[in-house]
Parts: structure tokens; C-alpha cells; sequence
């Protein structure tokens, strides 16, 4: 799994929370992953097809869920 960092947005209606993650990469389903962190120690994170996913941090190690 590899990590970067990124600076993204959430649209929340009509107002834009700006927001820091990451975006890392899983070699087991092979898809990128933008991680938006929340204020409730859960991360929410679209895949490139816009599909919502969401990603524990557990222990300052990022997991994502299965499906």
C-alpha cells in the first residue's frame, strides 16, 4: 500500500468544506483511493469510479473496508 497526500473538497450542498487526507493505492483490488477525513475519526473516500467507500483509521494505519 502506498500513501501520499492530497488537499481535497467536500461539497456539502452549496458549501465547500476543504479538507486534507490521502490518497494511497491497494495492491489487492488495484484501484486508487482519495481519502477525505471527516471529524468523526472515519475517513470517507471515492474511488475513481465514484463509488463510496468508507476507510477506518485504526491505530494511524489505513485500512479500507471490503465490499
Amino acid at each position: 500500500m502506498s500513501l501520499g497526500q492530497f488537499t481535497g473538497r467536500q461539497k456539502s450542498g452549496k458549501i465547500s468544506h476543504q479538507l486534507t487526507g490521502f490518497c494511497f493505492y491497494t495492491r489487492r483490488t488495484g484501484i486508487t483511493f482519495m481519502a477525505i477525513a471527516t471529524s468523526a475519526n472515519f475517513l470517507v473516500c471515492l474511488t475513481e469510479n465514484f463509488n463510496l467507500y468508507h476507510v477506518l483509521l485504526i491505530h494511524s494505519v489505513w485500512y479500507d473496508t471490503d465490499y
